[in-house]
């Protein structure tokens, strides 16, 4: 596929190590954006049953503003919804703007009934 005058191959990889430290996924897939061989992007997607978990969206600088991101999107929902997920969940930073903005863009809204607990050990 043709995204910003480059072709772009996305390969998806079986993640059974995911699933290890995760284990309430019934399947976890990671995709990664291929340009010349190069990898210049990233996602995770994992399935719980019902809900689609996204995580570790990333591109690499050199290929940002180019449409990746919104690939890589695309292809991680597609296999969720293909799955059974009735909702999809990004883990978005909120104090990153320009993250919270893209996922704006992509049709997703701030869950103001979510509040995110952790424990570092």
């Amino acid at each position: 596929m043709l995204v910003g005058g480059m072709f772009l191959t996305i390969a998806a990889a079986a993640l059974g190590e995911f699933r290890n430290f995760h284990p309430g996924a019934v399947s976890s897939t990671a995709w990664l954006a291929l340009l010349y061989l190069t990898v210049a992007g990233s996602i995770i997607g994992t399935f719980d049953g019902w809900r689609g978990h996204i995580y570790r969206l990333a591109v690499h600088p050199d290929f940002r503003r180019r449409g990746i991101a919104r690939v890589l999107v695309r292809a991680v929902e597609e296999r969720l919804i293909a799955a059974g997920a009735r909702r999809l969940i990004p883990l978005v930073e909120k104090d990153h703007a320009w993250a919270t903005a893209f996922w704006q863009s992509v049709g997703y809204a701030p869950d103001p009934r979510i509040v995110r607990y952790l424990r570092n050990v």
